[in-house]
């Protein structure tokens, strides 16, 4: 069933909220009375609820799994909240100037149709992903990104165990905010390198999706003179594999795969078949 602009219009200010107290009262016996005009409200509030502003609303109602896993690293990546962020600064400037250009009250419409477009072009990025088998940095990253190998922090009486201790907590409740702010402390307050404190301070920046901080902390571990050098590798690798970064991926995962006493030398070789 079609609807008059007047009720598009009508619409699109009773999902924003915008009516006044009189005309929402009418308007919502319209609605008791109209089934049709009911499913379409009902259809634009869950489209909003999924494709809003700030949430990926299916990716956080199905259950965790690791395809699921693998979802939500993709729709929290930087790529994607970019390209999240040109669509609704593309479509505000669209409506600006619709608004400014068209007459007849025909602006609401022409958004929920936009609305629209945009869903179903979120809903095919949705399926390409799902059903195309070459998205396996994201996958490879759900798969390998285990913190249970990291060893325990917390064994010193002084005032740095005891942020080291705090730190792990956070960190294995995965406050990983709090956990990075208390590692920081502990590296500040230690004349002394840690090579894996280091590790746990970037895991916990790469959590945050804070890359850059990240791959330095990584960086200064394979630098270093530690035996846990080698890690710093690893988890160099499982950044890029997050980033979807494939060509840095593979030539972090060959270093460790030529280097038979590298931490993980098996599974960078494991990942480098998939890569291929």
């Amino acid at each position: 069933m079609s609807f008059s602009n007047n009720t598009l219009e009508q619409a699109e200010l009773y999902l924003d909220g915008k009516m006044t107290a009189e005309e929402l009262k009418v308007f919502e016996k319209e609605i008791e009375n109209n089934e049709a005009l009911q499913n379409y409200i009902e259809t634009n509030k869950q489209m909003r609820l999924q494709y809003s502003e700030d949430n990926w609303g299916f990716a956080k109602d199905i259950n965790q799994n690791t395809k699921v896993e693998e979802l939500e690293v993709l729709f929290n990546s930087e790529d994607t909240k970019k390209t999240k962020e040109a669509i609704s600064k593309a479509s505000q400037s669209y409506f600006n100037t619709t608004s400014k250009t068209t007459k007849g009250g025909k602006t609401g419409k022409y958004k929920i149709y936009f609305t629209l477009a945009m869903a179903a072009c979120i809903t095919l990025l949705v399926g390409y992903f799902i059903n195309n088998k070459s998205q396996t940095a994201t996958e490879l990253y759900a798969t390998y990104s285990s913190w249970e190998e990291l060893p325990s922090l917390a064994e010193r009486g002084d005032s740095q165990g005891t942020l080291l201790y705090k730190g792990e907590q956070a960190f294995l409740a995965k406050d990983y905010k709090e956990a990075k702010n208390a590692f920081l402390e502990a590296i500040k307050a230690s004349n002394n390198f840690d090579a894996n404190t280091l590790l746990y301070l970037g895991i916990a920046q790469l959590e945050l999706n804070e890359y850059e901080a990240a791959l330095s902390n990584f960086s200064k571990v394979t630098k270093s003179d530690s035996l846990d050098a080698s890690k710093g590798y690893w988890y160099t690798g499982l950044t890029y594999l997050k980033q979807r970064a494939k060509t840095k991926a593979i030539k972090t995962f060959e270093l460790i795969a030529a280097n038979a006493t590298y931490y993980n030398n098996d599974k960078a070789k494991t990942i480098l078949e998939a890569l291929k």
